[in-house]
């Protein structure tokens, strides 16, 4: 319970500097990480943010310009725009400047440093994309597991548990 309320605290802090937040957002943990700006992130209606999601709106690299640096976009900072119907994947960290187009999936540890057009899936470092929503969905859909209801629970527990040797279960790998 107090973890909820310290989270929720920090949400309503973070908004009053400016983060803004759509409706039907699901935060998964407090380790969300909005960066030193947040006025610069903003997210759509209807999004899954899940622990450990990094959004970064300053790239760091401001200590280069004092080191004598001639570069001026070094402390470049760049807004993040999720859009509506989007899924962010534990522990992905997207860049300054990116634009996460509506109904995209992000997949875990993804780092996001390019715009992501609408309905697609990216993963990997850097991210890229791996496929459209469209085929995710019916993947998804060809994967899903049983309806366990009480016959096919005693079914399966039937057919793999109580009737089988341990070394059926060890040969066959079940």
């Amino acid at each position: 319970m107090f973890y909820r309320l310290v989270h929720r605290f920090e949400i309503k802090r973070l908004m009053k500097n400016g983060l803004r937040m759509g409706k039907h957002i699901i935060l998964f943990n407090r380790e969300e990480d909005y960066g030193c700006n947040p006025h610069l992130v903003s997210i759509g209606d209807n999004c899954v943010i899940t622990s450990g999601v990094k959004f970064i709106t300053n790239p760091g690299i401001a200590v280069a310009n004092t080191f004598g640096s001639k570069n001026d976009s070094a402390s470049h900072l760049g807004e993040i725009i999720v859009h509506d119907n989007c899924f962010i994947g534990l522990n992905a960290i997207i860049l300054p400047g990116v634009n996460i187009g509506p109904n995209a999936v992000i997949g875990a540890g993804a780092v996001v440093m390019d715009d992501i057009e609408p309905n697609r899936c990216v993963s990997g470092n850097p991210a890229k994309v791996t496929c459209t929503l469209q085929y995710y969905e019916k993947v998804c859909k060809k994967n899903t597991t049983l309806q366990y209801n009480q016959k096919t629970k005693r079914k399966v527990l039937k057919q793999f548990f109580w009737t089988s040797s341990k070394t059926h279960l060890l040969n066959n790998k079940v």
